[in-house]
C-alpha cells in the first residue's frame, strides 16, 4: 500500500496594502541571504516611476516574514512598545527612480495612541538604528542633515504631513507618515508621495480633521 505524505500548503501571502502590478518572492533560509538578496535586488533595473512589491519567505520554515522578523534578520532596531502598535503583515516595496530604486513598506495601525512619540523620540538614533537598511541602497556615509523635519514646511509641497531627514542629495533620506490607517516608510521623498497617492492618504487626514472638528 502506497503511503499518502500530505504536502504543507503554501505560506500564505497577506493582501498588498495598495495595489502593485509586480511582485517578486525572494526566498531565504538565513539572515545573510536576505542582505544579499535584497541589496541584488536593488541593483537591478526596474521601469522607473514604478512599485515591484517584495515577498520574503522563510524556505527553511515556509513562513512568510512579517514586519517583526524582516527587522529583526535585518538588525534594525525600533522603540519598545513598537510592535504593540502596528500590524504584522506588512507591504515592502521597491520603488524606481532616476536616483535609483529605494525600499520602502507600509503597514496597518493597531493601536495609534503614543506611536508618534515613540517615533518622535526614535529620531536623534534612526538613521543608526536604521543603518542597514540604508546600507541597502549604498549609503556609507552620514546624512547630510542631522535631524527631522516636517514636510507640510516646504514650500510648494500640499500633501499630508510627514516627517524627513536628508541622507544625501540623491533622494535618499528616511522619510515616515502615521496617518489614518497607516504607517508609511520610505527612503526618497519622490517614493513617499507616490505611496501617499496610491494609498489616497490625503483624504483619510481630511476625514479625521473634520471628525475633530465636531
Amino acid at each position: 500500500k502506497g503511503i499518502c505524505v500530505k504536502k504543507p500548503s503554501e505560506a500564505a501571502v497577506p493582501p498588498a496594502l495598495f495595489s502593485i502590478a509586480k511582485t517578486r518572492t525572494l526566498e531565504i533560509s538565513n539572515s545573510e541571504e536576505l542582505r544579499k538578496l535584497l541589496s541584488q535586488t536593488l541593483k537591478e533595473w526596474q521601469n522607473k516611476g514604478q512599485f515591484t512589491r517584495l515577498v520574503i519567505k522563510n524556505s527553511k520554515d515556509n513562513k512568510i516574514l512579517g514586519l517583526k522578523e524582516f527587522f529583526e534578520t535585518l538588525l534594525v532596531r525600533v522603540p519598545d512598545g513598537f510592535y504593540q502598535k502596528v500590524d504584522n503583515n506588512f507591504t515592502l516595496f521597491i520603488y524606481s527612480q532616476d536616483q535609483g530604486n529605494r525600499l520602502g513598506f507600509v503597514t496597518k495601525i493597531k493601536n495609534y495612541e503614543g506611536l508618534e512619540n515613540l517615533l518622535r523620540a526614535q529620531e536623534p538614533k534612526m538613521e543608526n538604528d536604521f543603518q542597514t537598511f540604508f546600507a541597502l541602497m549604498g549609503k556609507t556615509k552620514p546624512a547630510i542633515v542631522t535631524y527631522f523635519r516636517n514636510a507640510s514646511n516646504v514650500q510648494g509641497y500640499v500633501g499630508p504631513n510627514f516627517r524627513y531627514q536628508t541622507i544625501n542629495r540623491q533622494d535618499l533620506g528616511i522619510l515616515y507618515l502615521t496617518s489614518g490607517n497607516y504607517f508609511l516608510f520610505t527612503s526618497s521623498w519622490k517614493s513617499m508621495e507616490k505611496a501617499i497617492k496610491k494609498l489616497g492618504i490625503s483624504g483619510a487626514r481630511l476625514e479625521l480633521r473634520s471628525e475633530e472638528r465636531r
